[in-house]
C-alpha cells in the first residue's frame, strides 16, 4: 500500500508531466531529501519560475543533496530576488550575514532584511530584529 508522500508524489507527478509549475516545485519540497529534487526544481527554472530559482538556491546555499556551493546560491537567489522572490532577501541577508561565500558584511545584511521587511516578507521583521539584537542596535 503507498504510503501518504508516495500518494502526494504521485499526485505532483501526474500535474509535473502536465506542464504544472507550482507541482514542479511541489515535488522539489515533497522529496526534499530525495536525489530527485536538484532536477524537479531545475526543471520548475526553466520555466522562469522564481520560488523553484529560490528553492534551488536554498538547496546550494545548504549542500542538500548537492555540493555545497555558495557562489552558485548567491546567483540564484539574486535572480529570484530580480523576478520577484522577496522573501530571497533574506537568505542573501544571512550569505552576508555570515560570509558565506561572500565578505561578512554587517551593513549589506542589514540593508537585504529591511529591504524583505519593506517587501513584506511575513518572517523578515523577525531576523531583523534578532540580527539588531545580535549586533547590540
Amino acid at each position: 500500500m503507498a504510503t501518504d508522500k508516495e500518494k502526494l508524489y504521485g499526485l505532483y507527478l501526474n500535474a509535473y508531466k502536465k506542464g504544472d509549475i507550482t507541482a514542479q516545485n511541489e515535488n522539489g519540497n515533497v522529496y526534499i531529501k530525495d536525489n530527485k529534487v536538484k532536477d524537479l526544481f531545475e526543471t520548475a527554472i526553466s520555466n522562469d519560475d522564481p520560488v523553484a530559482i529560490n528553492n534551488l538556491g536554498c538547496i546550494y546555499l545548504s549542500g542538500l543533496d548537492v555540493d555545497l556551493d555558495y557562489e552558485t546560491a548567491k546567483e540564484l537567489l539574486e535572480m529570484a530576488v530580480r523576478k520577484g522572490h522577496a522573501s530571497s532577501l533574506t537568505s542573501l541577508g544571512h550569505m552576508y550575514q555570515d560570509g558565506k561565500g561572500v565578505e561578512k558584511d554587517s551593513q549589506m545584511a542589514k540593508q537585504l532584511f529591511e529591504m524583505a521587511v519593506k517587501q513584506n516578507v511575513s518572517y523578515a521583521q523577525k531576523i531583523l530584529d534578532n540580527f539588531n539584537e545580535e549586533m547590540g542596535n
